[in-house]
């Protein structure tokens, strides 16, 4: 019915809230070309910190996308 996929249509958006894949593929982007600046590793803890954030969001998209 209309109601039903109204409701399905509800639930989807609330976890596209939780499940942002786009906003995670942005912070990629932005981390990506962060790593890319010449100075990227004048501050090695913050270069490492970026790093690490980096592959969690590739890993995390990457899940989300082959559906593990």
């Amino acid at each position: 019915t209309i109601e039903q996929l109204k409701d399905l249509q509800d639930r989807l958006a609330s976890l596209r809230g939780i499940f942002d894949v786009d906003q995670r593929i942005h912070e990629i982007e932005d981390k990506t070309q962060e790593s890319l600046a010449g100075n990227f590793w004048d501050d090695p803890k913050k270069a490492e910190a970026t790093s690490k954030e980096l592959k969690s969001h590739q890993t995390w998209v990457d899940k989300f996308k082959n559906g593990s």
